[in-house]
């Protein structure tokens, strides 16, 4: 009897910890996209000194999350973030207005993607 409490107990810890986990993704990856689509505002309007004081607040909210965000996530979707980052600031500072929006919207749907990859869905896991 000890055995089977010990195994629901710890399947009751692993299926919260699945959630805790998949809600703090979520709502971190929210809070990036809002941010991001606030940047993507201020290069629509050629206001790349804004535009730019936005990226740098946002890559500065994802260095203090991308590592517990790497441990939940898959590694190369995180170096993937990391790398579009750094390219839609460089577009940003070289006040080229397509590419940055375009950089941006890539960056914007990658982190977006993240919580629809650990979503409990079966065909996730399968």
């Amino acid at each position: 009897m000890k055995r089977v409490i010990t195994a629901c107990f710890i399947l009751f810890l692993l299926v919260t910890s699945c959630f805790l986990s998949y809600n703090y993704i979520t709502k971190t990856t929210n809070g990036l996209s809002e941010h991001l689509q606030n940047a993507s505002k201020a290069v629509s309007v050629y206001d790349f000194s804004s535009a730019h004081e936005q990226m740098e607040k946002i890559y500065n909210h994802w260095s203090k999350n991308s590592s517990r965000l790497s441990s939940l996530c898959r590694h190369n979707e995180i170096d993937d973030i990391e790398r579009l980052f750094q390219r839609a600031n460089q577009a940003v500072l070289n006040k080229d207005q397509n590419d940055a929006l375009s950089q941006i919207r890539e960056l914007n749907m990658m982190i977006l993607h993240l919580p629809e990859m650990e979503t409990p869905y079966l065909s996730n896991i399968l």
